[in-house]
């Protein structure tokens, strides 16, 4: 399936208990915001929760590891995301073209909260998005063997590849 606005997280330390990280997505076409929110524990046993789990031989793969293992839980079960891993980086593609990715964060629950050394790249699709807007169907010139339809797309189709 195609992906569109892609999120790269690189996990530059292990995170641990009472760590956060989230990250905004917005959907361009409602123009509605959500909240991304994980939060790191000793073991989960809720959601929005990452184990905190033990450091391997890579600096922030733990981390990467059960992130997405959380990440998938709580967010993706209707497969909207592309989620995949390298080392202690962590990308999320996504599969509508409306959605772009912003605001990520990581940082401590502390009052206030120190920014731990978390890294977010964003390369968010900018594509005009696409739909069909109103479909007429007319009377054409050879009723019997042919119809008239007439398509308004929000963006302006100049050609059509297959009828």
């Amino acid at each position: 399936m195609a992906t569109y606005s892609e999120l790269k997280i690189t996990f530059n330390i292990d995170l641990a208990s009472s760590n956060i990280l989230e990250f905004d997505i917005e959907n361009t076409v409602s123009n509605t915001t959500s909240s991304i929110f994980e939060g790191w524990v000793n073991t989960r046993f809720l959601s929005n929760t990452v184990t905190q789990g033990t450091p391997t031989g890579i600096v922030g793969e733990i981390s990467a590891i059960n992130y997405i293992s959380a990440f998938n839980l709580d967010y993706n079960n209707s497969g909207l995301y592309d989620v995949s891993r390298l080392d202690n980086v962590v990308t999320i593609k996504c599969t509508d073209p409306a959605i772009i990715f912003q605001n990520g964060i990581a940082k401590t629950s502390a009052t206030p909260p120190a920014i731990l050394n978390v890294l977010f790249a964003y390369i968010n699709n900018t594509d005009p998005i696409f739909s069909v807007t109103d479909v007429v169907f007319s009377e054409a010139i050879n009723a019997c063997d042919n119809i008239k339809l007439t398509v308004t797309t929000s963006v302006l189709a100049t050609n059509i590849i297959t009828p």
